[in-house]
């Protein structure tokens, strides 16, 4: 499973096939149910995306023309904003939401939005602060 994740691009991808074949050895299979596993949950991950790529997106300028259609999207994006939402919810919930979170948070948005810092360097900082805190 390890080496099916080394050759995809993306750490999600990379990290669905090794969880796909990871699970299917836990379902007691042999190596080549594991990389069947491994391929499925690529594909699962991948095809639609795909699907959107070769069918919608061709034809995307005709369909949002259509009143139906156009009148669909700002609900589809509020829809999108509330996903993230909650997914921000579900994270900061277990770990519990004080005034140094705050202030962690609110310090990294402004070093992103009003610096050129590079995103790592921030990331490592925030890690040898955590440890020094």
């Amino acid at each position: 499973g390890f080496a099916l994740q080394q050759i995809l691009p993306g750490p999600t991808f990379s990290f669905t096939s090794y969880l796909g074949a990871l699970s299917m050895k836990q379902g007691g299979y042999d190596v080549v149910g594991q990389a069947m596993g491994g391929f499925l949950a690529v594909l699962g991950i991948n095809l639609p995306g795909l699907i959107l790529v070769l069918f919608i997106v061709p034809f995307w300028n005709d369909l949002k023309k259509i009143t139906r259609i156009k009148q669909s999207l700002s609900g589809i994006n509020a829809v999108g904003v509330g996903f993230i939402f909650a997914a921000f919810i579900l994270l900061v919930k277990p770990i519990g939401f004080d005034f140094t979170a705050i202030g962690i948070l609110l310090t990294t948005f402004l070093i992103l939005r009003f610096t050129k810092l590079s995103p790592p360097f921030i990331v490592l900082a925030g890690v040898v602060l955590g440890y020094l805190i």
